[in-house]
């Protein structure tokens, strides 16, 4: 986007969250807008998904993708929507080998960094 000085690249993965949208307002000083945005499920695994992506020396990156997860995640449980969850989750499994790897290296991680009450699972994620 020249006119904004930006240079886009795709990244991977992002079209998972991107599949499904919703709409939200974005305020601002100079006005608000309605945008596009991922559902709160599909950005949850999407983060699941790309920890598991970067590599060991992006530690810092990557710990900043499990708090939301883990919020969102416990959201749904609590809420019971686990099973709107699930069904994202199974959506990504079902994507082939190295989405599965990915997405299980981030679901186990998660899992240590902020356990829920089902005996350290994720919103009982099904493999």
């Amino acid at each position: 986007m020249k006119q904004l000085n930006l240079v886009l690249e795709p990244l991977k993965f992002m079209g998972f969250s991107l599949e499904q949208t919703t709409q939200g307002c974005v305020f601002a000083n100079l006005g608000a807008c309605v945008a596009k945005l991922p559902a709160a499920e599909r950005f949850a695994v999407h983060k699941l998904i790309v920890f598991g992506e970067r590599p060991d020396s992006e530690w810092v990156n990557a710990a900043k993708d499990l708090p939301p997860t883990a919020s969102l995640a416990s959201w749904f449980l609590d809420n019971g929507q686990a099973d709107v969850f699930n069904a994202v989750w199974r959506d990504a499994l079902g994507r082939g080998r190295g989405w599965r790897a990915r997405a299980q290296q981030g679901k186990g991680r998660c899992c240590v960094w902020r356990p829920t009450r089902r005996r350290g699972t994720l919103v009982g994620l099904s493999p």
